[in-house]
């Protein structure tokens, strides 16, 4: 399974960032797309969500409103033991996060069968 791109701008540590009262942030999930989609092609409905994510952290980015991070809450594919599902149907769409969201982490919680696994960027 290939790994989520890194941001290319990571948070502030925080130091920097200790002064923030209030924190805008992103929740979204189950973004699998069933069985005629998920490793065959980009999730449609999750790319056009990354769209707007984006269009949204662009808009309020030198704002009090300022996106910091972004929870995706699971589901992320319909089979998540299949490396395939994730590499070509949803590591590519969030990996645009990584890449084009500036100082926003994203946050992935997803349970399969007793694991939960998160991973923070």
């Amino acid at each position: 399974m290939r790994a989520i791109a890194r941001p290319t701008r990571p948070l502030p540590s925080e130091k920097e960032s200790r002064h923030l009262k209030k924190v805008a942030f992103i929740v979204y999930g189950d973004t699998r797309g069933g069985t005629t989609t998920d490793g065959v092609m980009l999730h449609p409905i999750h790319s056009r969500l990354m769209d707007r994510m984006l269009e949204v952290i662009r808009e309020r980015a030198n704002t009090a409103q300022a996106i910091r991070f972004v929870l995706q809450t699971g589901d992320a594919v319909l089979r998540g033991g299949d490396a395939r599902m994730w590499n070509v149907s949803y590591t590519p769409v969030i990996d645009r996060l990584t890449r084009d969201a500036g100082e926003v982490a994203i946050v992935s919680v997803e349970r399969q069968t007793s694991m939960v696994r998160i991973e923070v960027w």
